[in-house]
């Protein structure tokens, strides 16, 4: 077989026989010229990639047709990367610093303005076989500033299932998410992704998909981005299913909630200064490579290409997005009302039980940060500053700061979109597995499992040094079942387990998402109908962000405010303790982090690839 496939298409003819038992591949698919996609002898995959839009800077894209006459079109190349920093601490291969220097690593740009790609991936089999399969669309993680399209080893496994993966390029940071003035569309990073999936639908056919049967999942910000998806109206119609794992930021007051006026003041205001810019044509008439690099050197209040020093030191809070009424509304509003678009389709979701801890280290001090984060949540539910001083002294004593970052950063925003109104379809799950190398629950333990990676093989998003930190103590059964209930979902729209049971439909303004599948490393374990990590706190946090009343629980606070909570020593020498846990921990997983580097140096799996 030639290692570059030749796929001809049109609507009145295939460029390979029918059977009569079988259907073409897409009776409504468009003509194009011959595609050359690239096989992977080894997996049977083949892998097809297409410039999807034009990307005019602070523009939306304009979307591209495959041509429908004249030369074939090589599709088997990967693509640029969009322009972005480089990222030494999100799970993928460090460039290799014999070839770029350290200055450059830490205050570069690397990729391309010009960088919309989207990729295929698909079975020979069954796409010569004309079978139309169900697909899953892939969105990255990467803080919204890094990260790239997946490639063959993320999806394999989940292809060779019978699936066809796709997944595509958006523009970053400076150049994804800028609002200004003079500029039409600030989340441009989201108009990129529902242009993606308007390019992923009209062409499914090429590798075989069956658009009208499409899932959507991400990790991390790419969670959140399909959480994103999911409310937009713009991309109603275009996928039939969700599953999200560990969403960061959901029903907080950072993401999608803050207009474009207040987010350019916030956000973009200091980058432009950080360059040296009062106006847009400063900035304009610049390199895309030199925004970046001059953002990035703004470093102690510039966050659009690289988190700020004012983030770590807690004077600053990080950009998330803003809402600009036509994409998307106000997000918390959204979440809180389950008002978003495709509310109707089915969706899992749910995250991991330590998430922040191979995170909090590129934050700074988590218990000055969750006191200001529960501060400002209280302001939702009361304008009174004693009332408020109360609530966040009360809520910051139940548990560590960790705790309390892992619940208002991630479960709460999993029980907002695993709410069910009107029996619509949501599982909800809690990764507890003490997989991690020093035996916790992580953070992108979820999206491993999903796509079910290969420990030892290098890709695009993750290292193997990353992933056997993450996943080494799983057990074949997690892995397994969850990768299983993944592939039953894309092809069905229901998890495979018949135990593990939809959330329960709730009334107007209540919050849902319960029961919940606990999964240990015995995952057909325990259902849980107990929110993590405390009850009281995701309750307490849905009572102020939803309904913008003071919870029940702390009403003393509204009635007899006293700034000091009234928190009594016993509370506060439990509460010390709980820090005091937590510290050990890190010690133990600081202590793990250096074994494990030094042992993977030796054993030379930290060698870097040849072509970064």
């Amino acid at each position: 077989m030639p290692s570059l496939p030749l796929l001809l298409i049109a609507c009145s003819s295939f460029g390979f026989a029918i059977k009569l038992n079988q259907r073409p591949v897409q009776a409504s698919c468009p003509t194009t010229v011959p595609i050359k996609g690239k096989q992977d002898a080894g997996s049977g995959i083949t892998s097809y990639t297409f410039k999807y839009a034009n990307a005019p800077r602070w523009q939306e894209a304009q979307l591209i047709d495959i041509p429908k006459a004249g030369q074939p079109l090589d599709a088997s190349m990967e693509g640029d990367k969009c322009l972005q920093g480089y990222c030494v601490a999100c799970g993928w291969v460090v460039p290799n610093v014999t070839k770029i220097s350290k200055e450059q690593i830490m205050n570069g740009a690397m990729g391309k303005e010009d960088c919309l790609f989207a990729s295929f991936f698909s079975l020979d089999s069954d796409r010569n076989a004309g079978k139309k399969m169900p697909m899953v669309f892939h969105v990255h993680h990467g803080q919204g500033l890094y990260g790239y399209k997946a490639e063959l080893g993320e999806v394999k496994h989940v292809v060779q299932n019978g699936i066809v993966a796709a997944s595509a390029n958006m523009r970053l940071g400076a150049m994804g998410i800028f609002a200004h003035p003079e500029v039409t569309q600030p989340n441009l990073q989201l108009s990129d992704m529902i242009n993606a999936l308007r390019f992923v639908n009209k062409y499914a056919c090429v590798a075989g998909g069956d658009p009208s049967h499409l899932t959507l999942t991400g990790s991390s910000t790419g969670a959140t981005m399909v959480a994103s998806l999911l409310a937009s109206p713009a991309a109603k119609g275009l996928f039939s299913a969700a599953w999200i794992n560990s969403p960061t930021g959901l029903g907080l007051t950072g993401f999608h909630t803050k207009d474009r006026n207040q987010f350019f003041e916030d956000h973009t205001k200091p980058c432009m200064e950080a360059a040296g810019c009062n106006d847009l044509q400063c900035l304009t008439a610049m390199s895309g490579e030199d925004v970046v690099t001059k953002f990035i050197a703004g470093k102690k209040s510039c966050s659009l290409s690289r988190y700020a020093e004012d983030v770590k030191t807690d004077t600053g809070r990080i950009p998330g997005a803003p809402w600009d009424g036509t994409l998307v509304n106000n997000m918390l509003e959204t979440s809180c009302n389950q008002q978003f678009a495709s509310a109707h389709v089915p969706i899992v979701i749910g995250a991991a039980l330590n998430e922040m801890d191979n995170l909090k280290f590129n934050f700074g001090d988590l218990k000055k940060e969750g006191r200001k984060s529960l501060l400002s949540l209280a302001a939702l539910g009361s304008d009174n500053k004693d009332t408020q001083s109360c609530i966040m002294e009360r809520l910051n004593v139940r548990q560590d700061s960790q705790s309390t970052a892992e619940d208002s950063g991630f479960f709460y925003g999993t029980y907002l979109f695993g709410t069910s109104r009107n029996n619509a379809p949501r599982w909800h799950f809690t990764l507890t597995a003490p997989a991690s190398k020093d035996h916790r629950a992580w953070h992108t333990q979820a999206e491993l499992y999903t796509w079910n990676h290969s420990l030892t093989e290098p890709t695009n998003q993750y290292d193997p040094v990353a992933k056997e930190f993450i996943m080494e103590n799983a057990s074949p059964e997690l892995r397994e079942y969850f990768a299983s209930n993944f592939i039953n979902f894309v092809k069905t729209g229901k998890v495979a387990d018949p135990n593990w049971p939809q959330t329960r439909s709730v009334g107007a303004g209540e919050l849902g998402g319960l029961p919940s599948k606990d999964l240990g490393n015995k995952p057909y374990g325990t259902i849980t109908d107990q929110y993590h990590h405390d009850p009281l706190m995701i309750k307490a946090l849905h009572s102020l962000s939803c309904k913008h009343q003071v919870p029940e629980e702390l009403k003393s606070c509204e009635t007899s405010p006293r700034a000091d909570g009234g928190v009594t020593p016993q509370e506060k020498f439990k509460h010390f303790n709980d820090e005091v846990q937590t510290s050990w921990k890190d010690m133990n997983f600081v202590k793990t982090q250096i074994s494990g580097i030094l042992t993977a140096a030796m054993q030379g799996k930290l060698k870097p690839p040849t072509d970064n």
